[in-house]
């Protein structure tokens, strides 16, 4: 019986007590990735302490060193307690991790859920985020699901590190992501408004949205970044053949004056947004690059229709190929008689 599959279905169940009267005496019996999944369900709903003793428990029965999957999450639950302990984790300790086998996806779990905390830990919000969607491809491959309480909290982490991370500046990756939908109906339901507001690049809306929030202490990051968002957006919507803008262009997309246009573009190039030139003595920005990033719906339709007129373009292109051959054909002829 897939015990892992159940829990989901039993928000009130006592993990701990389920694992002292059924799971401990079957252990050895159960598949190790079923045994291993529990055991993460079991991690997040004890206290350390408690979770030291199951881990030692098992890992002192003389089953567990056969089974490669139980073995490789014993030792990434064992390093996530240690660090949780405020314990601090080696650099052998965490090449001994990395080498693990990382195929089953439980395992995979495991160790970006390690990796989660660990850079939370050292106040590393981008490499943070990389985890946290790194961890949720690794659920998606399991089929594993998390309890409401666990989605709201993980969709709460990646949408205000997404926000606040001076490393992310597009959101295609987690807009893609029906998790982000957990918060929405509780009180962080303004993470996913201002979400939206910076990934559509609306500078006046996002600034509406995040004075009027918790997170308006960082409304300078999150104003930066809607502007970014809108100036990829302004290059992304025209012809390749004229990516060159005025300044005023510019502060007219990005909600601002002239005078922090310059600063923008700046910044996107920095940030490895765009490549060109500014040419300050006339007040126009050549774009020579645009990075490729996870389209949203609306610049989809963007895309699409680019590629029509491109595609109109092409036939045009042919027909009056097709026309000038016919014109040859007709003149030699004309000179053969």
């Amino acid at each position: 019986m897939d015990l892992c599959g159940k829990l989901d279905s039993y928000p009130d169940i006592n993990l701990l007590g389920l694992y002292a009267s059924h799971i401990q005496g079957a252990q050895q019996h159960l598949y190790p990735a079923h045994l291993s999944t529990y055991l993460y369900y079991l991690s997040n709903s004890i206290d350390v302490g408690q979770m030291k003793q199951v881990v030692d428990s098992i890992q002192s029965q003389n089953f567990t060193a056969k089974e490669q999957v139980l073995t490789s999450s014993l030792q990434l639950i064992s390093a996530r307690l240690a660090l949780l302990s405020g314990e601090a984790i080696t650099d052998d300790a965490l090449a001994t991790l990395s080498s693990l086998d990382h195929a089953q996806p439980i395992v995979a779990l495991l160790y970006e859920r390690f990796l989660i905390d660990l850079h939370s830990s050292k106040n590393e919000p981008g490499e943070m985020y990389t985890h946290l969607l790194k961890f949720d491809t690794a659920r998606s491959l399991g089929g594993l699901s998390l309890p409401a309480a666990d989605c709201r909290d993980f969709a709460q982490s990646l949408l205000r590190v997404a926000l606040t991370s001076p490393e992310v500046n597009t959101f295609g990756d987690v807009l893609a992501l029906p998790v982000i939908d957990a918060v929405v109906g509780t009180e962080h339901a303004y993470l996913r408004t201002i979400l939206d507001d910076v990934a559509a690049g609306d500078v006046a809306k996002t600034n509406q949205d995040v004075a009027a929030s918790p997170m308006a202490e960082h409304a300078s990051i999150l104003i930066g970044k809607a502007r970014a968002v809108a100036l990829m957006d302004l290059v992304f919507a025209s012809d390749p053949s004229d990516w060159t803008f005025t300044l005023d262009d510019i502060a007219a997309r990005i909600a601002g004056p002239v005078s922090e246009a310059e600063d923008v573009v700046l910044k996107a190039m920095m940030d490895g947004l765009i490549k060109g030139r500014i040419h300050s003595a006339d007040g126009r920005v050549a774009i020579t690059w645009l990075q490729p990033r996870p389209l949203t719906l609306p610049q989809v339709g963007t895309l699409r229709d680019k590629l029509k007129k491109w595609y109109g373009q092409v036939i045009g292109a042919n027909s009056m190929v097709a026309a000038a051959k016919e014109k040859t054909m007709q003149m030699a002829a004309m000179f053969e008689e």
